[in-house]
């Protein structure tokens, strides 16, 4: 699968509420929606790692922040 496929596929799951992973400058973040506030929290090994919004997750995405990068759970990189 090339580069725009797979920002498609994850654009998808975006917008789909799947669960995603979220690597932000090395700090693993593990994504889940939260309907009650309807935005994405993030989850480290040890704490809670802000709420995020669909549309900041789509900036990252499309590599508009440095050193991060999202994907789904299910992939390995």
């Amino acid at each position: 699968m090339n580069e725009k496929q797979k920002q498609r596929q994850l654009e998808m799951e975006l917008t789909n509420h799947k669960d995603l992973f979220l690597n932000w400058d090395g700090l693993e973040i593990t994504l889940t929606w939260d309907d009650e506030i309807s935005n994405y929290r993030g989850k480290t090994e040890y704490c809670d790692a802000c709420i995020w919004k669909v549309e900041t997750l789509i900036e990252i995405l499309y590599r508009e922040w440095e050193n991060t990068y999202l994907r789904g759970l299910n992939e390995n990189t």
